[in-house]
């Protein structure tokens, strides 16, 4: 009975918790990251003005999950034009690497606090260690974050 609880876990675990997690870390990343972005003073709102305006950049630093600062830097540094990069796919491949590399740890973590097993974070705690980088922020200089990508180069 043990062995077919554990295929039914595996199966909710490969089939709901992993594709949620990745496009809710995605989300996540990006909503959380735009807004810690405008609570730094990179987003800047002037309705006094005639045309409502919105300025962006200013700052020097932001807040970035670890996991994602590889990623999002490559793409800073081969942003050629306003929304294009040079830089091949590697920075693509980074970001997603980070997104399913957390959405994986998490959906694990769940599946083994439902099961009731005794090692849920790992050996060495590597679960923990990577839910903790990828769901926490951290500040970073700017030219390092999402959000930077998506409204000052853009």
């Amino acid at each position: 009975m043990r062995g077919s609880k554990i295929k039914i876990s595996n199966l909710i675990r490969n089939t709901f918790f992993i594709p949620f997690f990745f496009l809710g870390h995605i989300f996540y990343d990006l909503g959380i990251g735009y807004w810690l972005f405008e609570l730094a003073g990179g987003i800047t709102y002037h309705p006094e003005e005639p045309v409502f305006k919105t300025h962006f950049g200013g700052i020097n630093w932001a807040f970035e999950t670890p996991l994602y600062i590889p990623g999002s830097y490559l793409m800073a540094e081969h942003n050629v034009a306003p929304c294009t990069w040079t830089g091949g796919q590697w920075d693509i491949l980074l970001l997603l690497f980070a997104t399913t590399l957390t959405a994986i740890a998490t959906g694990q973590l769940i599946q083994k606090i439902i099961n009731k097993d005794k090692n849920k974070f790992g050996k060495f705690y590597w679960r923990l260690i990577i839910i903790i980088l990828g769901w926490v922020f951290i500040p970073v200089p700017v030219e390092m974050t999402m959000a930077y990508e998506w409204t000052v180069l853009c």
